[in-house]
């Protein structure tokens, strides 16, 4: 009876660490995240190194610009003028309350005064 308590508790302890580790295997076919459906059960495209798309490897247009000097007449590019690049609690950032028509923008460190129709920057920084 013992020994059978033994080769239990064994298998219990064994299930135990193989349970997890099965289910953090992947499925296969690894080379292809991310691009489920992408050529539609044709298989894999080929093409030229050069030619090849990644998807999820383009970057947004502004990323490989160094950091950008603002300047008060400057155009607000269309990326930063989303919802979360606006900075509501202006009065915690100790920026002056922006007049009607213009709102405090937050971009790469700065504090931008943008009017809102156009994204032309009326001030920089507090």
């Amino acid at each position: 009876m013992k020994k059978m308590h033994g080769t239990m508790l064994a298998a219990l302890i064994v299930a135990g660490f193989a349970a997890p580790a099965a289910m953090a295997q992947g499925h296969g076919n690894d080379d292809n995240h991310g691009n489920h459906g992408m050529h539609r059960g044709h298989g894999p495209k080929h093409m030229p190194p050069g030619q090849m798309r990644h998807e999820d490897d383009v970057p947004p247009r502004w990323a490989d610009q160094p950091h950008r000097e603002w300047h008060k007449g400057d155009r607000l590019p269309g990326e930063f003028r989303d919802r979360q690049y606006v900075v509501e609690d202006w009065r915690g950032y100790h920026l002056s309350a922006p007049p009607r028509g213009y709102q405090w923008v937050g971009v790469g460190g700065d504090y931008l005064l943008v009017q809102i129709g156009s994204g032309i920057v009326l001030r920089v920084g507090p």
